[in-house]
C-alpha cells in the first residue's frame, strides 16, 4: 500500500492466519462471515475453489471467519476451480457464488503491488456488490458429509 490507505485491524488477523492480502482469501472470508450470519449454531461448507492457486485461498479465508476448519471436518474443498461454497446446518443450503464482474475485476489484473489495496476495497464492498446467494437443495448442500459429525 502507499502508506495512505490502512489496512483494517479485522484484515491485519487474516493477514496473519494466511500469510499475506490477496483479493480471494478477503472473499472466502466476506463469504464465511455471510454463511456464518446465515448459520450461527452449526454450519458445514463445501468451497469449489480447488487446490490451485489464487482461488484456492478462499478455502483460508472461509476457515478464518466460519467456524468451519479442516480440524473439526465440516469444510471440504472440491477439484473445480469455480469460486464459490455452499453451506448447511444440516436443514437449509444455501449457494455462495462470487460475481462474473468480481471475478473479471480480479484474474490477470492483481499483482504484488496492488493486491493489498484490491483486498481492502473488496473488504469494503458491499455482499450483494460481491455475492449472489440463492437457496439450495439441502441434500446437495449435505452432500459429502457425515450427518453424525
Amino acid at each position: 500500500m502507499n502508506g495512505r490507505e490502512r489496512i483494517p485491524p479485522e484484515l491485519e488477523g487474516l493477514r496473519r492466519f494466511h500469510g499475506h492480502l490477496g483479493p480471494y482469501v478477503v472473499l472466502g472470508m466476506r463469504m464465511g462471515e455471510a454463511a456464518r450470519t446465515t448459520y450461527p449454531f452449526r454450519i458445514y461448507a463445501t468451497l469449489y475453489c480447488g487446490s490451485k492457486r489464487p482461488r484456492s485461498c478462499m478455502a483460508d479465508g472461509v476457515q478464518y471467519s466460519s467456524c468451519c476448519t479442516l480440524g473439526k471436518a465440516n469444510i471440504r474443498v472440491v477439484e473445480w476451480g469455480a469460486a464459490c461454497g455452499m453451506f448447511t446446518d444440516g436443514r437449509t443450503g444455501i449457494e455462495i457464488r462470487i460475481l462474473q464482474e468480481v471475478l473479471d475485476s480480479i484474474d490477470g489484473k492483481v499483482t504484488a503491488e496492488n493486491e493489498d489495496v484490491v483486498s481492502v476495497q473488496l473488504y469494503q464492498q458491499r455482499n450483494e456488490d460481491l455475492f449472489i446467494t440463492t437457496s439450495v437443495e439441502t441434500e446437495v448442500a449435505w452432500s459429502g458429509f457425515t450427518k453424525d459429525i
